[in-house]
């Protein structure tokens, strides 16, 4: 039989072991448990409170987006009676009017357009310091795992506004 060669990782080092098993304890005549009680309910206001928060800016989102789908039914409207004018005698007069009715939903499409990207950019500001706040607040808790986990979904999430920004930026050309 042949003699199996030591485990020689770092990881696997009683040592090692022994040094995390003491940072993991909290210090000696601490009440641990009022602590992680609090931290546990602290934690939970706060992302009650930050998921409210962000509830409301995705009804804000999709009130702007249903304004939106009015406007443009409202201009398709429009367009139709401008056709519909171009046949009568008062041409000129009718497609003036309704070219100024035209304008104005054109421009208020442009507002709420720009108003929609910014909730949207301070959406996802608002998420992203959502994930960088619970990490942190895991991190005190000595959850590194976990911390490490919202940060990966900090990170996804950035990936994915680069990736919505490029595709915007074509389909805008």
């Amino acid at each position: 039989m042949k003699a199996q060669k030591p485990d020689r990782s770092i990881a696997g080092m009683d040592v090692l072991n022994d040094i995390r098993g003491l940072l993991s304890k909290p210090p000696v005549g601490a009440d641990s448990t009022k602590a992680d009680t609090w931290n546990e309910t602290s934690l939970k206001a706060k992302i009650g409170r930050l998921q409210k928060e962000i509830g409301s800016y995705k009804e804000l989102v999709e009130k702007q987006n249903e304004e939106l789908n009015r406007l443009r039914s409202e201009k398709e409207e429009l367009a139709a009676r401008l056709e519909v004018a171009g046949t009568g005698r008062d041409r000129a007069q009718a497609g003036e009017e309704l070219g100024r009715e035209i304008t104005a939903p054109e421009q208020r499409k442009a507002e709420l357009s720009s108003a929609l990207s910014d909730i949207e950019g301070l959406l996802q500001l608002k998420t992203k310091d959502l994930l960088r706040r619970i990490a942190r607040i895991f991190d005190e808790a000595g959850q590194g795992d976990i911390a490490l986990e919202f940060r990966k979904a900090g990170k996804e999430a950035q990936n994915t506004d680069t990736f919505a920004s490029f595709v915007r930026a074509l389909l805008d050309r």
